[in-house]
């Protein structure tokens, strides 16, 4: 997925990239993350719902305002996110994995 997601995106094949993520995010949701619930429930700690729920829904709500954004500013262009959206969301994801190792649940 992520190397489909990548030649896309080198090959201007944007929307593929894009769809590619989304989809493989909803395949793991739905799918990847239930399928063992099913099989074996398991007891969530507290962390899970308030820190890491809180997190996706906050970078969630980030990039859909970034996508919204690069689509109202496109002026006749292909909307584009930019390297400042990226470097953001990757700043984001490296605090993300400092705090949960600093936590100790790495």
């Amino acid at each position: 997925e992520f190397a489909a997601s990548i030649i896309s995106a080198l090959k201007a094949h944007l929307d593929i990239a894009l769809g590619n993520i989304i989809g493989s995010n909803i395949l793991n949701i739905l799918a990847v993350m239930s399928l063992p619930g099913i099989i074996a429930p398991i007891t969530l700690e507290a962390t899970v719902l308030t820190r890491d729920y809180l997190a996706m829904l906050l970078l969630t709500l980030f990039i859909s305002a970034m996508l919204l954004l690069a689509n109202l500013n496109k002026r006749g262009k292909a909307p584009k996110l930019g390297r400042l959206t990226g470097i953001t969301l990757l700043i984001a994801y490296s605090s993300y994995y400092v705090i949960l190792f600093t936590m100790g649940n790495i």
